[in-house]
């Protein structure tokens, strides 16, 4: 940058406004003018660069730090709404509604998990294709006629299955059918409502694996 040699002779303020405004819309000229402590010092000029002179003439809509800084919290906004209406229209199929009901069916259950344990069950569980098998291997009482098999998906109801299996011929193996699935991670829940008792555990589900049930 170059001083202008011209500015010697210049004394009285609003001359060098004028000689600024002048000089910086057509040459691309600025004044710098330093007050230290009550005392005005010299003022100076100095001349822009052509890209620095077309910048300041640039109209502020057109500078792209403007826009992030204005993009970075409108974005935070527009997806704090969307959030929000997707939380508020999106029910969660994990709640239960009727709290009480759900309370005594939970302490009525838990008997039957007892009564599982009491009993020593002990069965193995497959599924081959659209075929739910469940062979019981223990237990003090004879088998039942009919046992419901419930695999429950952790997140999504979608993917719930639940299976009737009914005895078969030998009397210790079960049979149903059951929906196409995806291999996933399923609580799976055994249970007699003739015999009052239920087996649970964790498991991943996936064709042709054999599954040990105890309580």
């Amino acid at each position: 940058m170059l001083f202008s040699p011209f500015l010697s002779g210049l004394t009285d303020a609003s001359n060098l406004a004028t000689m600024m405004r002048q000089q910086t819309n057509n040459t691309g000229y600025i004044l710098v003018l330093i007050t230290m402590g009550g005392y005005t010092g010299r003022p100076f000029l100095f001349r822009l660069q052509p890209n620095e002179a077309s910048s300041m003439n640039r109209p502020w809509y057109k500078e792209p730090y403007v826009w992030m800084l204005i993009g970075i919290p409108l974005s935070s906004v527009i997806f704090g709404a969307f959030f929000i209406t997707k939380a508020m229209t999106t029910k969660d199929t994990l709640v239960r509604d009727n709290y009480y009901k759900d309370g005594l069916a939970i302490n009525q259950e838990m008997k039957w998990d007892q009564e599982a344990k009491n009993l020593g069950l002990h069965f193995e569980v497959s599924v081959n294709g659209n075929t739910a098998t469940a062979k019981q291997l223990m237990s003090r009482l004879d088998a039942p006629t009919i046992i419901q098999l419930k695999f429950s998906h952790p997140t999504l109801k979608d993917k719930d299955l639940d299976v009737l299996l009914q005895r078969g011929e030998d009397n210790k193996t079960f049979t149903g059918f059951i929906d196409d699935f995806a291999p996933s991670r399923y609580y799976l829940q055994l249970e007699s409502p003739e015999q009052s008792w239920r087996i649970r555990q964790e498991v991943f589900l996936e064709s042709g694996r054999t599954l040990n049930l105890k309580p």
